[in-house]
């Protein structure tokens, strides 16, 4: 699949190592000030998520969580798309 094709989709990843993510849980548009934790995906762990940015580069994508949260800049070498069975 080409990473351009990617933006708008929703999809179920493998991660190919342990990966530690700042996750963006809020952002404050009044102070510009955002509420941030890190968070740890496990390697083999599945996790959806939607695309909602392919950066420029192809090489790191924009994406959010099924609860609102978002983590910029993901790298596509982290994880593997899953593909569901039909």
């Amino acid at each position: 699949m080409e990473l351009e094709s990617l933006n708008g989709e929703s999809l179920k990843v493998r991660w190919l190592q342990d990966v530690e993510l700042e996750v963006v849980n809020s952002y404050d548009e009044e102070t510009d000030t955002t509420d941030t934790e890190d968070q740890i995906f496990r390697k083999d762990e599945i996790t959806e998520f939607d695309v909602f940015d392919v950066r420029e580069d192809t090489q790191t994508i924009n994406v959010q969580f099924g609860n609102g949260s978002v983590v910029y800049g993901l790298p596509v070498k982290l994880f593997t798309i899953v593909q569901d069975k039909e």
